[in-house]
């Protein structure tokens, strides 16, 4: 019973318990609940390189690209591929709600998605 019950508990806080996300050194997980950012992911058609800028409603004040940083070294983090991105946003506490696309017009042109995601509310699960 009481290995039953410790289970439960690390359950609840391992739930409550998410990474930041930051942008510009501002945390969005600090973002009212229900907040929704978009994340612009830019690739070349040519290179594969992969850019992003994140927008949740702030004035960019600075130069900086406004791309995800790494909290401790304050580095842009470089992700592989849009679905990293948006893995990386679900791992950290974000609800998935649309992707736009658009087409590049030419060869050299770049891919363009826009994913948008929703702050969720933290909660406690209960399930066994």
């Amino acid at each position: 019973m009481k290995r039953a019950f410790c289970v439960l508990i690390l359950c609840c806080l391992s739930s409550l318990a998410q990474a930041q996300v930051f942008v510009n050194g501002f945390d969005l997980n600090t973002l009212k609940e229900g907040t929704v950012v978009s994340i612009e992911v830019t690739e070349s058609s040519l290179l594969s390189s992969l850019s992003t800028r994140v927008d949740y409603g702030q004035k960019n004040r600075s130069n900086r690209k406004m791309a995800i940083e790494d909290p401790e070294t304050e580095k842009i983090i470089k992700f592989n591929s849009s679905m990293e991105v948006v893995n990386f946003m679900i791992d950290n506490g974000w609800e998935y709600l649309q992707a736009v696309f658009q087409q590049p017009k030419t060869v050299n042109d770049y891919y363009d998605y826009r994913y948008f995601f929703r702050k969720k509310s933290p909660s406690v699960s209960l399930d066994r």
